[in-house]
């Protein structure tokens, strides 16, 4: 498999900047490094990388930012594939009318034990589209102690904004809105 998504685009620094998390674009088993500013690889977490799915592969449209530390670096935030232990749901898209088992989905993950403290699967079906919001993201970002993420979902004519609770997948704020751009404050 091939990977149309250069390094630039797969990588995330902590705000710390002692950790990075990146997919390698040449790494064929899509694991997920996470390694300290000297270079000494801290934990692999292998096969999430999302760019091994059919759907990015024919779809390959991604977030302007794929990797996200919480800012006080105890959760990432990633596009990835679900483990064989946790899967993405399956993907029908709107678009082809077919069916995508596991197309990749956001996870938050614990960076020291690498593993996934909640993921978009859990997200309820949004009656005002017709679609699982999950599969319709154009940008997520993560608040600064990973409790929410606020997510805008693309969909032609009918774009909302989501403010979500990790920790009870609960849908706090939903209105339709157009944003390019996110990122959070000072708030929680």
């Amino acid at each position: 498999r091939f990977s149309a998504f250069p390094l630039y685009r797969n990588t995330g620094w902590s705000s710390d900047g002692d950790l990075i998390a990146y997919y390698d674009p040449q790494d064929d088993t899509g694991a997920l490094t996470i390694m300290n500013s000297y270079g000494e690889v801290q934990r692999q977490i292998p096969g999430m990388a999302y760019w091994l799915t059919d759907f990015y592969q024919e779809n390959p449209n991604l977030p302007g930012s794929p990797i996200q530390w919480s800012l006080d670096g105890s959760r990432l935030l990633v596009l990835a594939i679900g483990k064989n232990t946790n899967p993405c749901s399956d993907f029908t898209s709107t678009f082809n009318n077919r069916t995508y088992p596991n197309p990749g989905c956001w996870q938050l993950l614990d960076p020291a034990t690498g593993e996934t403290i909640w993921q978009d699967s859990s997200l309820p079906y949004n009656t005002n589209v017709g679609i699982f919001i999950r599969n319709q993201y154009y940008e997520v970002t993560i608040s600064r102690h990973g409790q929410y993420i606020s997510l805008c979902s693309l969909f032609p004519g009918d774009n909302w904004f989501y403010i979500i609770n990790v920790e009870t997948s609960e849908i706090l704020y939903a209105r339709a809105w157009s944003i390019f751009r996110m990122r959070w404050g000072a708030g929680p």
